[in-house]
């Protein structure tokens, strides 16, 4: 009966690890997305503004 319930823990633990995993994966999906969504912006307004000024340079 003990080892029944050792491998119950066992289990339990296992199971909490799996959708502790799944929250952070989602939790920096989201994350990503929104850091995404904050610097696509700037980086499509800096990065015509790189391409000119180095074809200006050169």
């Amino acid at each position: 009966s003990l080892t029944k319930t050792s491998n119950n823990i066992e289990m339990d633990k296992n199971k909490i690890t799996e959708l502790s995993k799944r929250k952070t994966t989602s939790q920096y999906s989201n994350n990503f997305k929104k850091i995404k969504n904050d610097i696509e912006p700037i980086f499509m307004e800096t990065v015509p503004i790189v391409l000119t000024t180095k074809t200006i340079i050169l």
